[in-house]
């Protein structure tokens, strides 16, 4: 049986007090027929995955009007209401599951009472006007379009590992959909920014704020936004948190001396970052089974190649396990990765990784002769650039 199924998500954020608020959603859905039901959900903020089921409407018995009301208490801001219509849809007792959504509408509920009116086609339902939802639709819509720029990067990636020709053809051409990705990207961040700084007292900009500064952020702007919050959103757990991670990355930010590391190489012979003080250094990590790392390796291949003669080395750093041992060594061996290639077989508990909050690849840092990280995370296109801006071609 096929489901047609819309995801409407409200989030109910209002000044922070124990006082219970009533609230009403509505509305009528024109094109209904036999077995179309509504939902109302609650989703957690923080878990993205745990939602409680409130009430549920037949459509065909109630000629498609809904009408759900409740209770909640207005300091209990970490819930999401979330309704979902599901067309000729399976019994009330088993719902689709709101993460499998087909269609989606995201809007925030900065209302009591939200009244959809008649709704024909729920991707264009009429919105209620407001300021933090007209910003909320802006923030919405930038990331669909990074969506899809992200899709067409995956399915490029995913080429890599299927066929070896045009490969620097490939890569440029990814380097090229990277760029376009990350001018979308700060676009997004423009458009969050402006929300924190318009509702710092609401659960959503602190969500904003983790969204915005992942590991590969740099944890003192991070935490600069952090403290731009209100202070009851400041206080809260997730808030603290986050504020203990970013701390903690602050180890490996630019700027910070790179820490120390022992990893074996494919011999068995033990590698030291201190083995090459007085040199660039550049950090990799990667794992074998990774389409954006083999995209990575042939731009590191071409940049070993063409300094490897200047005061530069490179380290690269395996995130694989032993189950992988015989693949990475294959890898090795097909790719001729020349600089040294190190593993301890951990995964994401390697020492290097450890050491360098790296949980997710690829990841690269670039060290000084002084031992001071001077750059990381740099793409094909970047790293180029600060190549030639160090050694001067």
């Amino acid at each position: 049986m096929r489901a047609l199924t819309y995801l409407i998500i409200f989030l109910f954020y209002f000044e922070k007090s124990h006082s219970q608020e009533v609230y009403q959603i509505k509305g009528t859905i024109k094109n209904y027929g036999l077995g179309d039901r509504i939902y109302l959900f609650k989703q957690s903020l923080f878990e993205h995955e745990k939602f409680e089921l409130q009430d549920s409407t037949d459509l065909q018995d109630s000629h498609g009007n809904f009408s759900f009301k409740g209770t909640y208490l207005s300091s209990d801001t970490e819930m999401q209401p979330v309704l979902v219509l599901e067309r000729n849809g399976n019994d009330k007792s088993h719902p689709v599951h709101p993460t499998y959504a087909k269609e989606r509408l995201q809007f925030y509920f900065d209302t009591v009472t939200l009244d959809f009116g008649e709704i024909a086609d729920i991707d264009n339902a009429k919105i209620p006007a407001s300021r933090l939802n007209s910003l909320f639709l802006e923030i919405a819509a930038i990331a669909k379009e990074m969506a899809k720029s992200n899709n067409r990067l995956y399915k490029l990636r995913s080429d890599f590992l299927i066929r070896n020709d045009g490969i620097l053809a490939k890569a440029e051409t990814h380097d090229r959909l990277q760029k376009a990705l990350e001018l979308t990207t700060q676009s997004l961040m423009i458009s969050k920014k402006l929300f924190i700084s318009l509702y710092p007292d609401l659960l959503p900009s602190l969500h904003f704020v983790k969204q915005m500064t992942k590991a590969r952020t740099d944890p003192k702007i991070a935490l600069a936004m952090l403290e731009d919050l209100g202070d009851s959103v400041k206080a809260l757990p997730e808030a603290e948190s986050f504020r203990n991670s970013q701390l903690e990355l602050l180890s490996v930010a630019i700027g910070a001396k790179a820490p120390e590391f022992s990893q074996p190489d494919m011999k068995g012979k033990m590698v030291h970052l201190s083995d090459y003080k007085g040199k660039y250094v550049l950090l990799e990590f990667y794992l074998v089974q990774c389409p954006p790392c083999r995209v990575m390796e042939h731009f590191y291949k071409d940049i070993y190649k063409k300094y490897r003669q200047q005061n530069f080395e490179m380290i690269g750093i395996s995130l694989d396990r032993e189950k992988d041992r015989d693949q990475l060594l294959k890898l090795i061996r097909r790719e001729k990765l020349e600089w040294p290639q190190t593993a301890d077989f951990l995964g994401s508990k390697s020492t290097a990784a450890l050491a360098y909050h790296v949980s997710e690849v690829p990841r690269n840092f670039l060290i000084s002769p002084e031992g001071k990280i001077i750059a990381k995370d740099l793409n094909g296109l970047q790293l180029h650039e600060k190549m030639k801006e160090l050694f001067g071609y």
